[in-house]
């Protein structure tokens, strides 16, 4: 069989991974690939999904879709979500390695010399199905080229116990950072603290601490290019989490990686998380497994919100993930 290029075959299997989330007829308007990608295989290394059913669904019906459609085998292979960085490090020091790599929040720029440009096919898939979104393009694409093919948007929210918040006379949920540490000094009194993932990791800990540090007004780099992660904005949010920190959280949350929090509050031990929808939806799923103090199924008892406001105004927690 003939070689082809490792780039071509990047270039094929983006196309690949947009196809399995069915975005096929968009790259491939003729219906034929290329000679060279015929008969070929692509390594595509993704997290295992917090919701099963939807790496259920990949394997069984989108995988087989795309392989038949691009006439390549697709290998997939999952893994924690945290062990997907070191894999890219590993493959770009190696030259080897998976061709595609699921990769999170600014993971694309920190490898930008070593992916492959995919605007062509990105633009492709943008312009079928009604545009990319702009914070999808931010996160893919330096303005010059798209370093990754974005794939999804992940919106997170605050899932609490409603009827915790209101024992402390929270009807509502609060709506700055100032009244949420107060409503959390009181839970935590009651043996019910927030729980907080702030560990070394990559969805939670990062989907809370960048949109809390942007809502005081801080920043990591400024438009120009200029880092000024000291700036006076960052370190108040530093110092007032310090003793939100100590007031109101479960201070193990320290430890936790993106299950911990989830644990803990299917177990009742934390009344309140920033997470995807992967609790509520394993509440709803197993309704007779997870009920509140009172015997009635968790489900029911459980609300979302917004991060809340900070001096800054607020800014949504938004995790967005692509194949580079």
């Amino acid at each position: 069989m003939a070689k082809s290029k490792r780039r071509s075959v990047l270039k094929l299997a983006g196309g690949a991974a947009a196809a399995s989330m069915g975005g096929m007829a968009a790259i491939l308007a003729t219906g034929r690939m290329p000679a060279f990608a015929q008969q070929r295989t692509v390594h595509w290394l993704k997290w295992v999904d917090f919701v099963p059913a939807s790496d259920t669904l990949l394997r069984r019906e989108m995988l087989p879709e795309a392989e038949k459609a691009l006439g390549v085998k697709i290998n997939l292979e999952t893994v924690n979500g945290n062990d997907l960085q070191p894999r890219v490090t590993a493959g770009i020091q190696s030259g080897a390695g998976p061709d595609l790599i699921m990769a999170f929040n600014n993971q694309t720029y920190l490898y930008a010399n070593s992916v492959v440009d995919l605007t062509e096919i990105a633009e492709a898939v943008g312009k079928e199905q009604g545009g990319i979104y702009k914070y999808a393009r931010a996160v893919c694409s330096d303005g010059k080229m798209f370093m990754g093919m974005p794939w999804a948007v992940i919106g997170g929210m605050i899932a609490y116990r409603k009827s915790w918040f209101e024992e402390v006379g929270a009807t509502k949920f609060p709506e700055t950072w100032e009244q949420y540490r107060e409503v959390g000094k009181k839970l935590k009194a009651k043996g019910r603290p927030i729980g907080q993932t702030l560990g070394h990791t990559f969805g939670d800990a990062p989907g809370f601490t960048y949109p809390y540090m942007w809502s005081w007004g801080g920043m990591e780099v400024d438009p120009s290019g200029k880092v000024i992660m000291n700036s006076k904005e960052t370190l108040e949010s530093v110092k007032f989490m310090q003793g939100f920190w100590k007031d109101a959280h479960d201070e193990g949350g320290l430890a936790w990686d993106d299950t911990n929090n989830n644990r803990a509050f299917l177990s009742q031990t934390i009344s309140a998380t920033l997470n995807g929808a992967s609790i509520y939806i394993e509440t709803l799923r197993k309704p007779d497994q997870y009920k509140t103090e009172k015997g009635a199924p968790m489900h029911t008892d459980i609300l979302h919100s917004p991060l809340p406001k900070g001096p800054a105004g607020s800014s949504g927690s938004i995790c967005c993930s692509r194949t580079c």
